[in-house]
Protein backbone atom coordinates (compact mmCIF):
# COMPACT_ATOMS: atom_id res chain seq x y z
CA UNK A 1 0.00 0.00 0.00
CA UNK A 2 2.99 2.35 -0.10
CA UNK A 3 2.69 5.34 -2.44
CA UNK A 4 6.45 5.21 -3.04
CA UNK A 5 8.29 3.78 -6.01
CA UNK A 6 11.95 2.92 -6.01
CA UNK A 7 13.76 2.54 -9.32
CA UNK A 8 17.39 1.89 -10.07
CA UNK A 9 17.91 4.66 -12.62
CA UNK A 10 20.94 6.15 -10.92
CA UNK A 11 22.44 2.69 -10.57
CA UNK A 12 22.86 2.00 -14.27
CA UNK A 13 20.18 3.48 -16.50
CA UNK A 14 21.96 6.81 -16.99
CA UNK A 15 23.74 5.43 -20.06
CA UNK A 16 20.40 4.34 -21.54
CA UNK A 17 18.70 7.63 -20.72
CA UNK A 18 21.57 9.68 -22.16
CA UNK A 19 21.77 7.64 -25.38
CA UNK A 20 18.05 7.79 -26.01
CA UNK A 21 17.88 11.53 -25.35
CA UNK A 22 20.69 11.98 -27.87
CA UNK A 23 18.99 9.69 -30.39
CA UNK A 24 15.38 10.85 -30.32
CA UNK A 25 15.03 13.36 -27.51
CA UNK A 26 13.15 11.21 -24.97
CA UNK A 27 14.50 9.40 -21.92
CA UNK A 28 13.09 5.93 -22.47
CA UNK A 29 11.44 4.02 -25.25
CA UNK A 30 8.11 2.27 -24.85
CA UNK A 31 8.49 -0.94 -26.84
CA UNK A 32 5.31 -2.23 -28.45
CA UNK A 33 6.00 -5.79 -27.36
CA UNK A 34 2.35 -6.82 -27.32
CA UNK A 35 1.97 -6.40 -31.08
CA UNK A 36 5.36 -7.75 -32.09
CA UNK A 37 6.14 -10.95 -33.94
CA UNK A 38 9.88 -10.91 -33.30
CA UNK A 39 11.50 -9.62 -30.11
CA UNK A 40 15.25 -9.19 -29.77
CA UNK A 41 16.60 -8.78 -26.26
CA UNK A 42 20.09 -7.40 -25.72
CA UNK A 43 21.12 -7.76 -22.08
CA UNK A 44 17.48 -7.40 -21.12
CA UNK A 45 15.69 -9.50 -18.53
CA UNK A 46 12.05 -8.35 -18.40
CA UNK A 47 10.75 -11.53 -16.74
CA UNK A 48 12.70 -10.57 -13.61
CA UNK A 49 13.24 -6.83 -13.85
CA UNK A 50 12.49 -3.69 -15.92
CA UNK A 51 10.50 -1.64 -13.38
CA UNK A 52 10.49 1.30 -15.80
CA UNK A 53 8.52 -0.67 -18.39
CA UNK A 54 5.12 -1.35 -16.95
CA UNK A 55 4.02 -4.91 -17.70
CA UNK A 56 6.71 -5.54 -20.33
CA UNK A 57 6.96 -9.22 -19.42
CA UNK A 58 3.19 -9.58 -19.66
CA UNK A 59 3.17 -7.93 -23.10
CA UNK A 60 5.93 -10.25 -24.32
CA UNK A 61 3.95 -13.29 -23.14
CA UNK A 62 0.82 -11.92 -24.85
CA UNK A 63 2.76 -11.44 -28.10
CA UNK A 64 4.00 -15.01 -27.90
CA UNK A 65 0.46 -16.30 -27.38
CA UNK A 66 -1.40 -13.96 -29.77
CA UNK A 67 1.22 -13.46 -32.53
CA UNK A 68 3.36 -16.57 -32.01
CA UNK A 69 6.20 -14.07 -31.51
CA UNK A 70 9.75 -15.37 -31.39
CA UNK A 71 12.01 -14.12 -28.61
CA UNK A 72 15.76 -14.10 -29.17
CA UNK A 73 18.04 -13.21 -26.24
CA UNK A 74 21.64 -12.05 -26.40
CA UNK A 75 22.78 -12.10 -22.79
CA UNK A 76 25.87 -12.97 -20.82
CA UNK A 77 23.73 -14.71 -18.21
CA UNK A 78 21.18 -17.47 -18.41
CA UNK A 79 18.37 -15.43 -16.88
CA UNK A 80 14.72 -16.40 -16.49
CA UNK A 81 14.01 -14.46 -19.68
CA UNK A 82 16.79 -15.96 -21.77
CA UNK A 83 15.90 -19.44 -20.47
CA UNK A 84 12.35 -18.97 -21.75
CA UNK A 85 13.41 -17.48 -25.09
CA UNK A 86 13.24 -19.34 -28.38
CA UNK A 87 16.98 -18.88 -28.67
CA UNK A 88 19.59 -17.73 -26.16
CA UNK A 89 23.06 -16.64 -27.21
CA UNK A 90 25.51 -16.44 -24.28
CA UNK A 91 27.60 -13.55 -25.58
CA UNK A 92 30.89 -12.17 -24.33
CA UNK A 93 30.37 -9.15 -22.04
CA UNK A 94 30.17 -5.82 -23.85
CA UNK A 95 29.85 -7.32 -27.34
CA UNK A 96 26.20 -6.36 -27.98
CA UNK A 97 27.12 -3.50 -30.32
CA UNK A 98 29.24 -5.76 -32.51
CA UNK A 99 26.25 -8.07 -33.00
CA UNK A 100 23.78 -5.23 -33.64
CA UNK A 101 26.07 -3.53 -36.17
CA UNK A 102 26.69 -6.84 -37.95
CA UNK A 103 22.94 -7.41 -38.11
CA UNK A 104 22.51 -3.95 -39.64
CA UNK A 105 25.19 -4.81 -42.19
CA UNK A 106 23.36 -8.02 -43.18
CA UNK A 107 19.98 -6.28 -43.40
CA UNK A 108 21.40 -3.63 -45.73
CA UNK A 109 23.61 -5.93 -47.81
CA UNK A 110 20.76 -8.38 -48.41
CA UNK A 111 18.32 -5.67 -49.47
CA UNK A 112 16.08 -6.04 -46.42
CA UNK A 113 16.36 -2.44 -45.17
CA UNK A 114 13.54 0.08 -45.43
CA UNK A 115 15.51 2.56 -47.52
CA UNK A 116 12.65 5.06 -47.79
CA UNK A 117 12.31 5.19 -44.02
CA UNK A 118 16.06 5.68 -43.55
CA UNK A 119 16.21 8.48 -46.14
CA UNK A 120 13.03 10.24 -45.02
CA UNK A 121 13.04 9.81 -41.24
CA UNK A 122 16.68 9.75 -40.17
CA UNK A 123 19.43 12.32 -40.50
CA UNK A 124 21.91 10.04 -42.26
CA UNK A 125 21.54 9.08 -45.94
CA UNK A 126 21.18 5.39 -46.76
CA UNK A 127 24.25 5.20 -49.01
CA UNK A 128 26.49 6.70 -46.31
CA UNK A 129 25.02 4.30 -43.73
CA UNK A 130 25.63 1.37 -46.05
CA UNK A 131 29.26 2.41 -46.55
CA UNK A 132 29.77 2.91 -42.81
CA UNK A 133 28.36 -0.54 -41.93
CA UNK A 134 30.48 -2.48 -44.48
CA UNK A 135 33.24 -3.11 -41.95
CA UNK A 136 30.85 -4.58 -39.34
CA UNK A 137 30.62 -8.14 -40.63
CA UNK A 138 29.10 -11.14 -38.87
CA UNK A 139 32.56 -12.77 -38.97
CA UNK A 140 34.06 -9.85 -37.04
CA UNK A 141 31.15 -9.88 -34.60
CA UNK A 142 31.69 -13.60 -34.05
CA UNK A 143 35.25 -12.90 -32.88
CA UNK A 144 34.04 -10.30 -30.34
CA UNK A 145 30.84 -11.99 -29.21
CA UNK A 146 31.31 -15.73 -29.54
CA UNK A 147 28.05 -15.96 -31.54
CA UNK A 148 28.49 -17.83 -34.84
CA UNK A 149 28.37 -15.58 -37.91
CA UNK A 150 25.71 -17.84 -39.46
CA UNK A 151 23.43 -17.28 -36.42
CA UNK A 152 23.95 -13.51 -36.60
CA UNK A 153 22.95 -13.59 -40.28
CA UNK A 154 19.86 -15.69 -39.63
CA UNK A 155 18.77 -13.51 -36.72
CA UNK A 156 19.20 -10.36 -38.85
CA UNK A 157 17.11 -11.85 -41.67
CA UNK A 158 14.34 -12.85 -39.28
CA UNK A 159 14.40 -9.49 -37.50
CA UNK A 160 14.01 -7.70 -40.84
CA UNK A 161 11.24 -9.94 -42.18
CA UNK A 162 9.09 -10.96 -39.18
CA UNK A 163 7.03 -7.77 -38.94
CA UNK A 164 6.55 -5.99 -36.65
CA UNK A 165 9.76 -6.58 -34.77
CA UNK A 166 11.42 -4.80 -31.86
CA UNK A 167 14.76 -4.73 -30.07
CA UNK A 168 14.93 -4.08 -26.34
CA UNK A 169 18.12 -3.37 -24.44
CA UNK A 170 18.74 -3.63 -20.74
CA UNK A 171 21.43 -3.32 -18.13
CA UNK A 172 23.58 -5.91 -19.83
CA UNK A 173 24.09 -3.36 -22.60
CA UNK A 174 24.13 -0.09 -20.76
CA UNK A 175 26.17 -0.90 -17.65
CA UNK A 176 29.47 -0.89 -19.50
CA UNK A 177 31.95 1.88 -20.27
CA UNK A 178 30.61 1.79 -23.85
CA UNK A 179 26.96 1.74 -22.72
CA UNK A 180 25.93 5.06 -24.26
CA UNK A 181 27.39 4.17 -27.66
CA UNK A 182 25.98 0.65 -27.62
CA UNK A 183 22.51 1.88 -26.70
Amino acid sequence: GSPNTVVHSKLGNENKITAQRLTWGASLEVPDAGNSKYILLFGSNPYESHPLYINLAQRIVEARMKNKAKVIAFDVRLTQTSAKSDKWYPIHPGSDAAIALAMCNVIIEEGLADVDFINNWTNYPFEKLKAHLKKYTPETAEIFSGVPASDIRETARQFATFKPSIAISGGGVTKHKNGVYTE
